[in-house]
């Protein structure tokens, strides 16, 4: 649940911030990273039209 949760809002363009707020994670967690399931490489890439 905590990864659905996560990776959805981070997919709505929520804040890291404030989604590891919401899930009671200290600012800066590394352990909310892990929590955010990798999307579709290329549908969902960073570099999508540069």
């Amino acid at each position: 649940m905590r990864r659905g949760f996560v990776t959805a809002a981070r997919r709505n363009g929520h804040a890291l911030e404030r989604i590891g707020r919401h899930g009671g994670w200290a600012d800066g967690s590394r352990a909310l990273l892990g929590y955010i399931e990798e999307a579709d490489r290329w549908t969902d890439n960073p570099v999508t039209g540069l």
